[in-house]
């Protein structure tokens, strides 16, 4: 059995063993630094919500829909985010700076199993739709990605779409 497949049964494994699935959920929690006071609410209005999972790659290979596990995420203003899945629910916080290209974003598990780890990546909203490339949690900052391919990384891709 192909190790994604595995590692997306189990909501737990897959945020231990599957960075790329926390990298998405890494907009699961934004907290807005370093920008300027328009840049903030901008990025504010445009990631508040709940987001579902609707699309994941993993070195330069998408996985297929029926691999995907049914997680969705509620952002908040306050930059605290409830991620849910298979297997229950946690919190994260994230940092976003919109200023950057990419826009980078980093996040703190508050709970769960990656409880006060931590990940780097970057992401672009195009409309109801999110796209998060990050690293495993525990990795440092300048393992950040600079593109939004996973083709030769340890990073993972995540897409995501607002719920209406």
């Amino acid at each position: 059995m192909h190790e994604v497949t595995i590692i997306f049964r189990n909501l737990c494994k897959l945020m231990i063993k599957c960075p790329a699935t926390t990298c998405a959920l890494l907009l699961a929690a934004v907290v807005l630094t370093g920008c300027g006071g328009g840049d903030v609410q901008n990025e504010l209005k445009a990631l508040e919500g709940t987001w579902k999972l609707v699309a994941a790659e993993e070195g330069g290979q998408a996985i297929p829909q029926d691999k995907l596990p049914a997680i969705s995420f509620t952002f908040q203003p306050d930059g605290t985010s409830t991620v849910r899945g298979p297997e229950g629910e946690f919190q994260t916080r994230s940092s976003v700076d919109p200023t950057k290209n990419p826009k980078t974003i980093d996040i703190v598990f508050l709970s769960g199993p990656l409880k006060g780890r931590q990940q780097y990546g970057i992401y672009k909203v195009e409309g109801d739709r999110q796209t998060v490339v990050a690293t495993l949690a525990d990795a440092k900052a300048e393992d950040r990605p600079v593109d939004f391919t996973t083709k030769g990384t340890k990073t993972r891709l995540m897409v995501w779409q607002r719920e209406k």
